[in-house]
């Protein structure tokens, strides 16, 4: 297949009569004064996103301590060594928790990450008061049993 010819392209001829029309510093006009309001929250902003993440990523662990199942079980369910689950869970640089190895961390971790995300995100899903102060004490007692166990 050949490529279709060039077309020639017009040029408007610049207006500038010599060289030192080109030289001339071209006058600024000052600007009025400015409110300058959004670079205040940009570094807390920054900040916050970053703690945000690492509260979204604390998920994971606070899910594995309410299903009662230690970091070196949940490595050996994911397929990583325990060593890269904790700096996965530290949010450490370059390193993430995979979503798709998650899978292998069975329904009781699931139920409680996702009470946990809900919770994360102020989400109530056909809930009470009563339900959430249910779930709550749950919760606590698990707490309770997981401390009385590891003594």
């Amino acid at each position: 297949m050949s490529r279709p010819a060039a077309m020639p392209v017009a040029v408007s001829p610049l207006s500038v009569s010599s060289l030192s029309d080109l030289a001339r510093p071209i006058s600024q006009q000052a600007l009025g004064p400015m409110e300058v309001t959004t670079l205040d929250h940009l570094g807390s902003t920054l900040v916050n996103d970053i703690d945000r993440e690492r509260a979204w990523v604390a998920l994971v662990g606070r899910a594995l301590g309410r299903a009662m199942k230690s970091q070196k079980a949940a490595a050996g369910d994911l397929g990583i060594g325990e060593g890269l689950l904790s700096a996965q869970l530290a949010c450490a640089p370059n390193k993430h928790l995979s979503f798709r190895r998650m899978f292998y961390l069975g329904p009781v971790f699931w139920r409680e990450l996702v009470a946990l995300i809900c919770e994360f995100h102020d989400i109530a899903i056909g809930q009470s008061v009563q339900d959430r102060t249910d779930m709550e004490v749950g919760r606590l007692v698990r707490e309770v049993l997981a401390k009385a166990a590891a003594r």
